[in-house]
């Protein structure tokens, strides 16, 4: 049920602020969030499909998993993406972590490790 009320919250939040950014001017319509939308190709509609189907897939197996494992060690498991952001943002933007997520990240893991413990 959280899992449903946050997608229809983000579903909501979304087509309101989409809604919002319809309103506005042209002249005010400038850069990547504002920008006019623009038309989709093939590629475009396959690379949302299976991006639909994977966290569809994601969100269905951690729901299954809390369901039959011990919470404390799913949820470490689930904050796994943290470290794979920092690997995709080296590997593909060449983005390194600036002090304070690096702060953040130690946080995150810290009450990960935390978490198993008890």
């Amino acid at each position: 049920m959280l899992s449903l009320a946050l997608n229809i919250g983000f579903v909501v939040i979304g087509g309101l602020a989409a809604a919002i950014i319809l309103l506005l001017p042209e002249t005010a319509r400038q850069g990547f969030l504002l920008a006019p939308w623009a038309a989709m190709g093939p590629t475009e509609w396959l690379s949302m499909s299976l991006l639909a189907a994977a966290i569809l897939i994601g969100s269905i197996g951690a729901a299954i998993a809390y369901q039959n494992g011990p919470p404390a060690m799913i949820g470490a498991f689930d904050f796994a993406y943290v470290g794979f952001a920092v690997l995709w943002g080296v590997l593909f933007f060449a983005e390194l972590p600036d002090m304070i997520s690096t702060l953040g990240i130690l946080l995150i893991v810290g009450a990960g490790i935390l978490s198993l413990r008890q």
